[in-house]
């Protein structure tokens, strides 16, 4: 069973001073596989709340950092975004030191950077087990692989622990028996605590049940490392709940499409399994929901984008990374099962 927590479990003012709990919670926390919530504030009215997508363990200082690579900039004096955009990219610290880079959309083109130290305030989320580990050259060490993919196939999200860092996947891919994971939600760095100066390159990585570690570094050029590392995939004990299974031309096999937009609509988040052949299965959590009649829509270009209907479409179109250069659409026919939390 998870280990409970009373959030938030570590504290920190602006001066680095521990205010409530301990350190030492986050970092188990981090070794685990937990996942980590940070709230903020400047010591005004404002308060911040943001997840943390990559969760690094720094030993050197006895503390964890996280990055935040998904925000926009906004307009200070009026929370609005403004053209040209820009990403906001941020690491926070266990110290309480916030070190953000600012880079313009669509071009390799920094803006500024900065530096601060809010109040922080860490708060872990209990629901996660571990049920499988592996070594670097895939062997079984810990757990089940068979009972990680079942866990996989209701829908429940996977994060992994590997070298210093623990990630939640952002799509998974089951080959036969093989887990591949992507972890796209980061930005490179030369260490824990500070972004490249002049710089700022995507890194993605691949991480394989067997064992392969490969991770590609995009921006300026492009560049791919392949290797193999030890790893620990760590499932959320939250039960999704399926709602609605289609075949591949939209019939429904259990569940209605109205039990979905009816979840859809109540708020819930959205994780689709999708059965491309009897031996290969993605599974992905939906960034934008669009309840439509027929399921037809328009792409919106960004690097690889899957738009999946219940009427048993899954259209896809890719994107040169860096480069507004096409890479071909594809529309198939496919087996989904929808689950909603």
């Amino acid at each position: 069973m998870a280990e409970t927590h009373t959030n938030p479990v570590y504290c920190a003012d602006s001066k680095s001073q521990p205010s409530c709990g301990n350190i030492a919670d986050v970092i188990s926390a981090a070794e685990q596989g937990k996942n980590v919530r940070l709230a903020y504030d400047f010591g005004g009215s404002s308060i911040f709340l943001t997840s943390i997508s990559r969760l690094e363990v720094d030993h050197g200082s006895c503390g964890v950092v996280g990055q935040t690579p998904w925000k926009i900039g906004r307009l200070a004096s009026t929370g609005k975004y403004s053209s040209p955009y820009y990403w906001f990219i941020t690491l926070f610290d266990s110290m309480s030191t916030r070190v953000v880079t600012r880079w313009y959309v669509g071009k390799h083109s920094p803006k500024s950077g900065s530096s601060q130290s809010p109040h922080t305030y860490w708060n872990v989320e209990s629901c996660w087990d571990l049920v499988f580990m592996h070594s670097a050259n895939g062997e079984h060490l810990i757990g089940s692989k068979k009972t990680l993919i079942e866990l996989i196939l209701q829908g429940r999200r996977v994060r992994l622990v590997f070298g210093p860092y623990s990630m939640e996947a952002d799509n998974v891919v089951i080959d036969d028996d093989n887990v591949t994971a992507q972890l796209l939600s980061q930005i490179d760095t030369p260490t824990a605590r500070t972004f490249t100066t002049g710089d700022a390159v995507w890194k993605w990585v691949r991480l394989s049940s067997d064992g392969t570690y490969a991770v590609d570094l995009y921006d300026i050029g492009s560049s791919r490392i392949t290797s193999t590392i030890q790893a620990a995939c760590v499932v959320e004990s939250r039960v999704w709940r399926m709602v609605l299974s289609t075949d591949s031309i939209g019939d429904e096999i259990i569940g209605t499409k109205l039990d979905l937009k009816q979840a859809v609509s109540a708020g819930s988040r959205l994780r689709c399994v999708v059965l491309l052949q009897l031996t290969s299965t993605v599974v992905v959590t939906a960034d934008n929901i669009q309840i439509n009649v027929n399921g037809t829509s328009n792409f919106i270009p960004f690097w690889r984008i899957l738009i999946i209907t219940t009427n048993g479409e899954m259209k896809e179109t890719r994107w040169t990374v860096g480069e507004h250069v096409h890479r071909g659409d594809v529309v198939s026919r496919v087996r989904i099962k929808w689950f909603v939390d």
